[in-house]
């Protein structure tokens, strides 16, 4: 008698259960528009985290070029140059026999990144082929007119398109002294 009732009890309740599983065709759409409504408020910051992202990393791939270039001058007592191919897609770098892309290892793709190189009105360095290479003596001093009121700005921006995350490396001394800065800074 106990197991009879146990056993109506449960088969109660696993009937009672199939019958109630599950969402509602209303409420699953309604789930799905909250998500589509949180998703088009994200997107624009996440845009903009990826892009400060991605300059910040071709800025700093910038400097760390530099400051090996300059190194490498003092260490090999002999001048050094890096140059930068800002028609290419994305950019290059180049120093030595090494040419690599700007923003090597953040997933850029084409047209993600931007270059520009100003030199604040000078001509293009000693010891270079052209205005979008920066120089380094046997002494690391930069080879080419450099002060406050004009320096050398390597700019960085992210999309290639438009500046809304620009990032940029100030080669402001001759001897060399580089300041990173970002947004209107880079306007030199």
């Amino acid at each position: 008698m106990i197991s009879k009732l146990f056993m109506g009890r449960v088969q109660h309740q696993l009937h009672h259960r199939s019958t109630a599983n599950g969402f509602t065709f209303v409420e699953l759409i309604a789930v799905i528009v909250i998500i589509g409504i949180l998703a088009a408020i994200a997107a624009p910051g996440w845009l903009a985290f990826a892009n400060n992202r991605r300059a910040n990393a071709g800025r700093d791939q910038v400097l760390q070029t530099l400051r090996q270039a300059q190194a490498d001058a003092i260490r090999t007592r002999s001048s050094k140059a890096v140059q930068f191919n800002v028609a290419a897609n994305p950019p290059t770098i180049t120093f030595g026999s090494i040419t690599d892309p700007l923003g090597e290892g953040t997933a850029s793709s084409p047209g993600m990144l931007g270059l520009q190189v100003r030199n604040g009105g000078a001509v293009p360095n000693r010891g270079c082929p052209n205005v979008n290479c920066i120089a380094f003596g046997a002494d690391g001093t930069v080879l080419t007119p450099v002060d406050d009121a004009s320096p050398i700005i390597i700019s960085v921006v992210a999309p290639r398109d438009n500046s809304s995350a620009q990032r940029c490396v100030l080669v402001r001394t001759l001897l060399g002294a580089m300041q990173t800065a970002e947004g209107n800074a880079c306007n030199g």
